[in-house]
């Protein structure tokens, strides 16, 4: 019998957050990144930048869905991964990570 993986998203996620994705894909999980917007700045494109060449080095597949222009935009689109958590990927995605998983009635921060 197959089973429905159930999804975990991970917001912001940088550094060593990066090791959730393999930890949760080897936990039987499937991790969905929400790429936060920095803005339109030259320092935001460059920490984009880099973020994309973090997410290129991981060797695992996984999903990808990006912060939208408000945060009940967002919210709904990440209500229709239907997430068991929604964890920061490093400590700028923890009030986000904490609002939404508020918001959805999961336990969070």
């Amino acid at each position: 019998m197959l089973t429905k993986k159930r999804n975990i998203i991970i917001v912001e996620c940088r550094s060593t957050g990066i090791n959730y994705i393999e930890d949760l894909i080897n936990r039987g999980y499937n991790p969905v990144v929400l790429e936060v917007h920095y803005g339109d700045s030259e320092v935001s494109q460059q920490y984009h930048e880099l973020s994309v060449s973090e997410y290129e080095s991981i060797k695992y597949d996984f999903d990808m869905i990006y912060e939208q222009d408000t945060y009940e935009a967002t919210l709904n689109e990440v209500k229709k991964w239907d997430p068991l958590l929604v964890l920061p990927g490093n400590e700028g995605g923890v009030v986000l990570a904490s609002k939404l998983a508020h918001d959805l009635g999961l336990i969070c921060n």
